[in-house]
């Protein structure tokens, strides 16, 4: 009984940890893609990265909470996108974020 309890407690902490790992990958790509497209210095790269981060979590969250209501989901998922690049765009000025932005179009146009 007690290798069974102490073989869940260790498989729900591998999962709390590779969920992390998840965010931040994907927050460090977001970044490192930005920076080839449209030369983010470190300073804002670092911000960027924070701002990614937590948006990841955030939407997780979301999913997390409001798991089968899909409409809940989609409007605070857009609510949170919204937050997010209100925040890239104080952080990377108006030219860059339009710069940006019309990537992103691009990429959702190929898919």
């Amino acid at each position: 009984m007690k290798k069974v309890v102490l073989l869940v407690f260790i498989v729900l902490i591998s999962l709390s940890t590779y969920s992390q790992k998840r965010f931040e990958t994907a927050a460090k790509t977001t970044v490192e893609k930005m920076q080839k497209v449209i030369s983010i210095s470190e300073a804002e790269a670092e911000a960027i990265y924070k701002v990614e981060l937590n948006s990841n979590k955030k939407r997780a969250e979301v999913r997390k909470e409001n798991a089968g209501n899909k409409t809940e989901i989609q409007a605070l998922m857009k609510e949170i996108n919204q937050d997010k690049f209100q925040e890239i765009r104080k952080i990377i000025g108006k030219k860059k974020f339009q710069e940006w932005s019309s990537f992103l179009k691009e990429e959702r146009s190929k898919k």
